[in-house]
């Protein structure tokens, strides 16, 4: 069974006809929990009644999906503390379609399947990766996004890994192997390549963006406003970044979020396996956030 597109849980609210379809599916799924987990997730994201506050909106999917051991376990989480922005390396302009050529040499040798990839002027974001699963084209296609942001050497290197190692390969596995369940939009879609970028080591930004990416994380779920936009600042981001994406964080609970939980759960219970093993291991059951049952 396929879930798709990867949004339908924020698209469902205001389309009907894909609302029905996803629940004819879930109502299909033979196991009775399965079945009730995404019936829950259903009926929270086509409720009109979802209120206008981020932060509770947040922590309503959370009771959904996390047991309250794993929301504690997030709470308890130690990370090192967010004082300063990492140092940063600007690329020159002209030099931004080499880094990026130069990247995707570097990791080819660990990729098994082909791909595209185009670079465009684009203010907002750092790059996208589409599969073939999701497009039905004949080539899965790498974007990189060229903008102030992207011309930061060490993040553009993490897109780039996050894209290709992360997203690449995660999508790769699911189309050579036929799992019996795939939610597109499961936590592991971003949790898998986030968990990738944060065990790179040769960059500085790795652990400053799995420390910023929970220390948000916990401040939301304590709905602490306050110590969100004190982190976001250190982080480099101005006001507007921050109420702008408030703003998206409200239409879309969860999504954000879905990176470092993911990232979070696959850590805790796949650390000791090699890469090329755990993600065998993680969708063993199929892609869907039942993976985080067998966490804690």
């Amino acid at each position: 069974m396929i879930l798709e597109p990867w949004d339908w849980r924020y698209k469902i609210q205001s389309d009907r006809k894909l609302s029905e379809q996803i629940f004819k599916q879930i109502s299909e799924i033979n196991d009775k929990k399965i079945r009730q987990l995404y019936l829950k997730l259903h009926d929270f994201f086509s409720n009109s009644s979802r209120n206008d506050n981020e932060f509770q909106n947040l922590n309503n999917y959370l009771e959904i999906i996390l047991s309250r051991k794993q929301i504690n376990y997030i709470l308890n989480y130690e990370v090192s503390p967010i004082t300063s922005n990492p140092p940063s390396c600007y690329l020159k302009n002209e030099d931004f379609y080499k880094f990026v050529e130069d990247k995707i040499k570097k990791f080819r040798d660990k990729l098994n399947f082909d791909f595209i990839f185009t670079v465009t002027e684009n203010e907002e974001g750092f790059g996208e990766y589409w599969p073939t699963l999701l497009t039905q084209k004949d080539k899965n296609e790498l974007i990189v996004h060229k903008n102030r942001n992207s011309l930061e050497m060490y993040n553009l290197e993490l897109t780039i890994i996050h894209e290709l190692l992360g997203h690449g390969i995660f999508y790769d596995f699911i189309l050579k192997n036929n799992l019996s369940f795939v939610d597109h939009g499961s936590v592991l879609i971003e949790g898998w390549p986030t968990y990738i970028e944060w065990n790179y080591q040769n960059n500085p930004r790795s652990q400053f963006n799995k420390s910023f990416s929970i220390s948000v994380l916990k401040a939301k779920i304590l709905g602490n406003e306050d110590e969100v936009k004190d982190l976001y600042k250190i982080a480099g981001y101005d006001e507007k970044t921050y109420e702008s994406n408030s703003i998206s964080y409200k239409s879309y609970p969860g999504f954000i979020e879905s990176y470092c939980i993911g990232a979070m759960f696959l850590e805790l219970q796949y650390k000791d396996l090699p890469l090329n093993k755990s993600l065998a291991n993680v969708l063993k059951n199929g892609c869907g956030d039942f993976f985080l049952w067998d966490t804690i």
